[in-house]
């Protein structure tokens, strides 16, 4: 089973196991309706439980939201495979686009060089 839900900040946190809990990251809820608060806190409250959590983060995507937006945007569809491949994978995070990949590397091995870049 898959279970996804938007959570505030843009990610989307896709869980996949057998009998999933209802509400995903930004309202984990376990069968009995107990919650858990979102982000680092729902997600290892989902891991305990044996739920794969995985962290989304995407950047532009060629959908409605964006049309009109000049910017570098994936097709929804690499977005979907490659998010696909992920969960496959049991990766905990995935960059599903290209920019988003870029940007994840720099992030992961210097977050204040990803922030000057930023910056401009």
């Amino acid at each position: 089973m898959v279970v996804c839900g938007a959570v505030a900040t843009g990610r989307l946190a896709v869980a996949a196991a057998e009998g999933a809990v209802e509400g995903v990251l930004g309202g984990v809820a376990d069968p009995a309706g107990h919650r858990a608060d979102g982000g680092v806190a729902g997600a290892q409250v989902a891991r305990a439980r044996g739920v794969h959590v995985l962290g989304a983060y995407p950047g532009g995507i060629d959908t409605g939201m964006l049309s009109g937006v000049e910017a570098v945007k994936a097709s929804p569809g690499t977005v979907a495979a490659r998010m696909v491949a992920a969960i496959t994978a049991e990766d905990t995070v995935v960059f599903p686009d290209d920019a988003s990949a870029g940007a994840g590397a720099v992030y992961l091995t210097d977050p204040v060089r990803l922030e000057a870049m930023l910056a401009g």
